[in-house]
């Protein structure tokens, strides 16, 4: 079953000012969209934090836990940024990113999966104009950003010859 993932952010079902926690995925989807779905709702969540509206976003502070814990290193240095969603802002902010990847299932068909139970995803962005990347790994529990962390890097990128047959 694929799960649009628009359709999942709209209907955010847990309410952050109550502290009721409520997983609004399905309890049973296969590996693939699982995955799929928590990687976009990461790049969704970083997106949204480094938006002017980011205070008052309520989709935003739906999907990052309160307590969640955010830091990014680079170099030889790691940095903790804070938690919640100001947490989440201030690395969303020195990502500078201006694009993002992540892999998805390769294999064979994966088995059902809890969406529900812990999962940890990992999204790199890209920071072009500086030759940055940021490869993140979200934690998540009941489809909640419960903590994130990664390492900046300097990147190389550049063409191939063509292939000669």
């Amino acid at each position: 079953m694929i799960i649009p993932f628009a359709m999942i952010i709209a209907n955010t079902a847990f309410p952050a000012a109550t502290g009721v926690v409520k997983c609004d995925l399905p309890a049973t989807a296969s590996m693939t969209d699982v995955i799929d779905v928590l990687s976009h709702r990461a790049i969704d969540a970083v997106d949204r934090a480094r938006s002017r509206g980011w205070k008052d976003d309520f989709t935003l502070a739906s999907v990052v836990a309160p307590s969640a814990d955010f830091s990014l290193g680079g170099g030889d240095v790691g940095r903790p940024l804070g938690t919640g969603v100001q947490g989440l802002r201030a690395m969303a902010l020195n990502l500078r990113a201006d694009s993002f990847r992540f892999s998805t299932w390769s294999g064979t068909p994966p088995p059902p999966a809890n969406a529900c139970s812990e999962w940890k995803m990992d999204v790199e962005f890209i920071d072009s104009k500086s030759s940055v990347t940021s490869t993140i790994k979200f934690s998540f529990r009941d489809g909640r950003i419960v903590s994130a962390s990664g390492w900046k890097g300097f990147f190389a990128a550049g063409p191939l010859k063509e292939i000669e047959r």
